[in-house]
């Protein structure tokens, strides 16, 4: 009576060492720093996109035929209104990195406005 408890006891300790192993605890707080680690990673990712300065069409070192043009001018103010301005209203949880307001100010100030 005594050998089948003690052969119990000790299929028992063996079942539960195969289910839960010794090393399932420490590889769970790895996989739980990782998990930590990317979600911080991508908050601060998020906010950096958030806080991005709006910057003017027209820089400093763009060709003066492109300072002096009157059209560039207007759009690039009333885009620069729009992103400064009415953009945090309308589009204030935008899903798209960059927004769609930066991505065409990338691609007038790369193509022009004409293309």
């Amino acid at each position: 009576m005594l050998k089948k408890l003690i052969f119990r006891g000790c299929l028992f300790i063996a079942f539960l060492l195969t289910i839960y192993p010794a090393d399932a605890q420490l590889s769970n707080h790895a996989d739980l720093a990782l998990i930590a680690a990317s979600e911080n990673a991508e908050k601060t990712q998020i906010e950096s996109a958030k806080n991005r300065k709006r910057q003017f069409l027209i820089a400093k070192n763009d060709p003066f035929i492109d300072k002096i043009n009157p059209v560039k001018w207007t759009l690039g103010g009333l885009l620069y209104l729009y992103q400064t301005s009415l953009s945090k209203h309308f589009s204030a949880d935008c899903l798209y990195e960059p927004s769609c307001s930066n991505f065409s100010r990338d691609v007038i100030h790369h193509h022009g406005i004409t293309k």
